[in-house]
């Protein structure tokens, strides 16, 4: 295990332009929801898919408060709905006692954003403005977030 992996850690791993949320739950095994899945608990190394995994500690110290909500998680199954219940609402809820999304947040934000800037200049296709306004706020936001570590593929399979 890596030294530095606490329980209740808030784990991201890249999934194309997004980065996937998951929490750690102690013992290799992560919580994160999947559309395809919903909400499960993997193995470190599945939920990592061979990527590196970027790790926010969070200094989760109310341990009974985490082993509650995932307790509420697991046995409520909610299903994955990227505008209410991805991957880092769930994570977030399960950390933090709130669901939220930055990623949606900077999504909408760099929508409104180019929508408010291309209503000024009236050119191109409207949709296309929006589509990218929506990936520029996305990425702007995941290019942007602070992380205390990593831990890379190599050294994974070495704590394995």
């Amino acid at each position: 295990m890596h030294s530095k992996l606490k329980m209740g850690d808030l784990l991201h791993r890249s999934k194309g332009i997004a980065q996937h949320a998951g929490v750690y739950m102690g013992n290799m095994q992560v919580l994160h929801n999947q559309p395809d899945r919903g909400t499960v608990i993997t193995s470190f190394s599945e939920y990592a898919e061979g990527k590196e995994v970027k790790v926010v500690s969070t200094e989760a110290t109310d341990m009974q408060q985490l082993a509650k909500r995932n307790e509420d998680i697991v046995s409520n199954k909610v299903q994955y709905q990227l505008f209410n219940n991805n991957c880092e609402h769930l994570a977030n809820y399960l950390i933090f006692g709130r669901k939220m999304s930055p990623q949606i947040q900077a999504t909408i934000t760099g929508l409104i954003s180019t929508a408010l800037i291309r209503s000024q200049f009236k050119s191109g296709h409207w949709l296309l403005w929006l589509a990218g306004g929506a990936l520029a706020g996305l990425a702007i936001h995941n290019v942007s977030r602070k992380y205390d570590f990593t831990i890379a593929p190599d050294t994974l399979q070495v704590a394995l």
